[in-house]
C-alpha cells in the first residue's frame, strides 16, 4: 500500500468509528474498489451496486470520504 492509501484508510477507518460503531466494508473485484459505512444485509448484489466505486483503492476511499455512503440509507 501507498503512504496516500495507508492515510486515507487510516479516515476512513477513524470516521466510521465516529459515526457507525467502527463498521465499514471494503471490497475488491476483477476491474475495481466498493466500500460504504455500516454493515450490509440482505441482497448483496443490489447493495454492492449501491456502494461507492473507484477503480483504484485511493479513488474508492477518496470518494467514501467525500460521500460518505451507508449501507443503513441503501435501498432494498
Amino acid at each position: 500500500m501507498t503512504e496516500k492509501e495507508i492515510k486515507l484508510l487510516e479516515m476512513v477507518k477513524d470516521h466510521a468509528n465516529m459515526f457507525y460503531d467502527g463498521h465499514f466494508v471494503l471490497m475488491k473485484f476483477t476491474g475495481n474498489w466498493r466500500a460504504c459505512f455500516g454493515t450490509p444485509s440482505g441482497d448483496c448484489r443490489a447493495q454492492i451496486e449501491q456502494m461507492v466505486e473507484g477503480k483504484t483503492l485511493e479513488e474508492c476511499l477518496s470518494k467514501l470520504l467525500e460521500k460518505p455512503t451507508s449501507a443503513y440509507d441503501f435501498n432494498y
